[in-house]
């Protein structure tokens, strides 16, 4: 608006400028006046110029382009598919396979929120996008209704003049950019073809913008609803995504269980075992010790009959002694008499010998004892058949 009203008074400091010169400087505009008088009144009667005309068309044209460039770098939004497909079997799986089951499921759901957030920015740039068209469809939808107002308040012979842009620039990036209206074509072809003063100036209403404005939304409603459904594609992909982590940790956490249950059964029979063990080592030990006891019984009870068999031995030693001594009297005696003391005296010894069995000491000297008994009898039998 501040711009428009620029405009205007620039055309009226310039007006007043130029009255009573010469319809030479004026252009073809006011060279259809005659004289200072006619041309000044004229002029004083006309509220806008030609060149104001093009310069919003121009203007209209800029606004076009970015339109258009605004709609051509709307981003592509291609459907979502999910990925997400169950495991069979996980009871089966180890606590080590359930781990790297979850970790699987954490990097899928890693890369669905990625693409949530991606998706996401997608709707806002959407957004964007269509405030940004928006605000110029509406700028270019007042330039026309500018003009089309200047077009009713201006005189007819103020307009005459070339208006290029109206012919088919303007159409062609109307069809483009998805604006093209009735209006705004009788508009354009009302200045291309010059119709100031045969026909009335065309009017442009609301409906123009309310056509923009359907045509933005139109245009932006594919991708939203495509957006729409990636998104709650998505949704359901993550639910189950969360419900099988859930599911695998859950299984995790019974199989650690089970196994810390099994581990500290395992440790307590080993504790068990470990203590019988124990039990049978102290048992073995107390019978050593037992056993120990014993043949030291055994060995004192053996050292006592030794002992008793020495007294035994020096027993027979005297007796021996007395029986030789008996002997030698008896040798003077009948025959028959040493005989029989003889063989008494041999089955003495046999007696004392199995007697004294257990003592080896004892039994060596009475053999030995008895021998040299028997020698001496001997001896003493031969000198009694020489005398």
């Amino acid at each position: 608006m501040l711009k428009t009203t620029k405009h205007i008074a620039c055309s009226v400091a310039i007006s007043s400028l130029i009255i009573g010169l010469s319809s030479q400087f004026v252009g073809k505009t006011f060279g259809a006046f005659g004289d200072s008088g006619t041309t000044s009144s004229q002029i004083k009667a006309c509220e806008v110029f030609p060149g104001y005309i093009n310069e919003r068309f121009s203007d209209i044209k800029e606004e076009l382009l970015l339109f258009l460039n605004e709609l051509n770098n709307l981003p592509d939004i291609t459907s979502y598919t999910a990925s997400f497909e169950q495991v069979e079997g996980l009871a089966e799986y180890s606590i080590q396979q359930l781990k790297e089951e979850e970790e699987r499921l954490k990097e899928n759901q890693i890369k669905l929120e990625e693409l949530q957030n991606e998706r996401l920015e997608l709707d806002n740039r959407l957004d964007f996008a269509r405030e940004n068209l928006n605000e110029r469809a509406h700028t270019i939808y007042k330039w026309f209704e500018k003009i089309a107002q200047l077009s009713e308040q201006t005189t007819t012979s103020c307009l005459q003049d070339e208006y290029p842009l109206a012919g088919d620039v303007l159409k062609d990036l109307l069809l483009k950019s998805g604006l093209k209206h009735s209006q705004i074509e009788n508009l354009l072809f009302y200045y291309h073809t010059h119709q100031f003063g045969q026909n009335a100036a065309p009017h442009i209403k609301e409906a123009v913008w309310e056509n923009f404005q359907n045509f933005i939304n139109e245009t932006l409603k594919s991708p939203k609803n495509q957006l729409e459904k990636n998104k709650q594609t998505m949704k359901e992909e993550k639910k189950k995504i969360k419900e099988e982590i859930t599911s695998v940790q859950a299984m995790i956490k019974q199989l650690e269980k089970e196994e810390a249950e099994k581990e500290k059964e395992e440790k307590q029979k080993e504790a068990e075992e470990r203590k019988a063990k124990k039990e049978q080592e102290k048992q073995k030990e107390s019978q050593k010790e037992a056993a120990a006891d014993a043949f030291k019984e055994k060995e004192e009870v053996n050292m006592d009959s030794d002992e008793g068999d020495k007294e035994d031995q020096a027993n027979d030693d005297g007796s021996s002694s007395d029986d030789e001594q008996t002997t030698e009297r008896d040798n003077y005696g009948p025959k028959d008499k040493q005989t029989e003391d003889a063989a008494e005296k041999e089955k003495s010894g046999s007696g004392d010998s199995q007697k004294n069995k257990n003592g080896e000491t004892s039994n060596k000297g009475e053999e030995i004892e008895e021998k040299a008994s028997s020698e001496q009898e001997d001896v003493e039998e031969e000198s009694k058949e020489k005398e």
